[in-house]
C-alpha cells in the first residue's frame, strides 16, 4: 500500500516529537523531530510507503546502509537510527543541518577561498565513496549541507549505486549539474561523471548559477540538457578567480569523459594547489577506505587517510598513487609540481633539519 498526498502525516516515532515539515522528494518525506534522548534536533526521512517489497524500499534501505557505512567521514552526513515506524513506514533519523550550498548561492557571491575549502572537503567525501566502490549520482548544491559549525558536509544517497554497475534502466540525475553521458542515458554513473557533476557545482558555487544556466534565458530543463549534452556551457565571467581554478573546471566540465580528470583525488589535489598558490595552507581532505562492501557484514574499522598536497598522495597509504593526467606535455608541466622536485625540496628540509638540530646540540652542550 503507498500512501497518498492526502494521507501523509508524520510518523508517531517513540523517542522524537514531531516539529515540522522540511522537505519532500519523489519517494520519500523529510521532517523535523526533537530527540528526547539525547536532546538534539534531528531530520527525519520517511519513506511514503509500507509496502515492504516495493522497489522505493529497496532503495531507501541501500541509502540507509550507505549512510551507515560512511557517515562517520567528517564530510559526509551523520546518520543516527533507521528504522519502520511503528504505522509500518520505514524511516531514516540524521543529522540536522538548517542550510545547503543552494541557499549559500542564492545569497551572493561566496570567496574563492571558501569555495576551494569545501571543494577539497566534499571531494575527500566523494573520493572515499569511490574507493570504497560507490558512486553517490546525484552531486548538486543542494545536496552539499552546512553544519551547525559551519562546515560542508555531502548528503542525500537516495540513488547511490556501485561504481561497477552497467546497467541503463535507472538514471539519476539533476540536469542542471549532470554530464552529457548521463543525460544521453549512455551510462547511470561512473567516476568520470561524478567529477563532472562536482565541477558543475563547484561553477555553480562561484558564479551562482550552473554551467547549463543563461541567466534570463531559457533554462528549462530540456533547453539546459541540449546546452550540456552539445556542451554549449557558460564561461566564468567573476572577476575575482584565479585562472588556475578556471582551467582546472574546464576540464572537469569536458565534454568527453576522457578529457576530464580521472579521479576525485585528482580534482582535489588539483584545488590544493591553487589554495597554495594564494598564500594558503592547503586544506586537509579525508579520505576514509571502507574495504567491506556496503551491504556485506561489518568489517574492519574503516581506515582514514590524508590527501597530502606536499607528497601528492595520501598519506600512510603507499598503493594510492596520484592519478597522472592526459595532458599534452606543455600543459603537464605548466599545471603540475614536479614529483622531484617536491622529493628533492622535502630531502632538503629534512638534511636542514638534522643539520640545524646537531648545532643546537653542540652549542648546548
Amino acid at each position: 500500500m503507498v500512501s497518498t498526498a492526502q494521507n501523509v502525516t508524520p510518523p508517531v516515532l517513540s523517542g522524537y516529537t514531531y516539529i515540522r515539515p522540511l522537505g519532500s522528494g519523489g519517494f520519500a518525506d523529510v521532517y523535523l523531530y526533537d530527540q528526547s534522548m539525547p536532546r538534539r534536533r534531528v531530520a527525519v526521512k520517511v519513506l511514503r510507503t509500507t509496502d515492504l517489497d516495493s522497489e522505493a524500499l529497496q532503495s531507501f534501505r541501500a541509502e540507509a546502509n550507505v549512510m551507515a557505512r560512511v557517515s562517520s567521514h567528517p564530510a559526509i552526513l551523520t546518520i543516527y537510527e533507521a528504522s519502520i515506524s511503528a504505522d509500518g513506514r520505514p524511516y531514516i533519523a540524521m543529522e540536522h543541518c538548517q542550510s545547503s550550498y543552494r541557499a549559500r548561492c542564492k545569497s551572493g557571491p561566496i570567496p574563492i577561498l571558501e569555495v576551494l575549502s569545501t571543494g577539497v572537503r566534499i571531494g575527500g567525501a566523494l573520493e572515499t565513496l569511490h574507493q570504497s566502490g560507490l558512486l553517490h549520482r546525484d552531486i548538486k548544491p543542494s545536496n552539499i549541507l552546512l553544519t551547525e559549525f559551519g562546515l560542508p558536509v555531502l548528503a542525500d544517497f537516495g540513488i547511490a549505486t556501485s561504481v561497477e554497475s552497467s546497467g541503463t534502466d535507472v538514471v539519476g540525475m539533476s540536469v542542471p549539474w549532470s554530464a552529457p553521458e548521463v543525460l544521453r542515458e549512455s551510462t547511470i554513473g561512473t567516476v568520470q561523471s561524478e567529477v563532472f557533476s562536482f565541477a558543475a557545482t563547484i561553477f555553480t558555487m562561484v558564479e551562482q548559477h550552473s554551467p547549463a544556466q543563461i541567466p534570463g534565458g531559457d533554462n528549462s530543463r530540456e533547453a539546459m540538457s541540449a546546452r550540456v549534452i552539445a556542451g554549449r556551457l557558460q564561461p566564468i565571467t567573476r572577476q575575482d578567480v584565479p585562472a588556475q581554478l578556471t582551467a582546472v573546471l574546464n576540464r572537469a566540465l569536458s565534454r568527453d569523459p576522457r578529457g576530464r580528470q580521472q579521479t576525485m583525488a585528482e580534482l582535489v589535489w588539483e584545488f590544493q594547489r591553487i589554495e597554495q598558490s594564494l598564500g594558503r595552507v592547503p586544506t586537509n581532505a579525508e579520505v576514509t577506505v571502507i574495504s567491506a562492501p556496503v551491504d556485506g557484514p561489518v568489517g574492519d574499522v574503516p581506515k582514514r587517510v590524508s590527501v597530502d598536497y606536499q607528497s601528492r598522495r595520501p598519506a600512510g597509504r603507499p598503493s594510492f598513487e596520484a592519478p597522472r593526467a592526459e595532458e599534452p606535455p606543455s600543459e603537464r608541466a605548466s599545471s603540475h609540481v614536479p614529483w622531484k622536485a617536491v622529493v628533492l625540496i622535502a630531502v632538503s628540509a629534512v638534511a636542514m633539519g638534522v643539520i640545524v638540530g646537531l648545532s643546537i646540540a653542540l652549542w648546548g652542550s
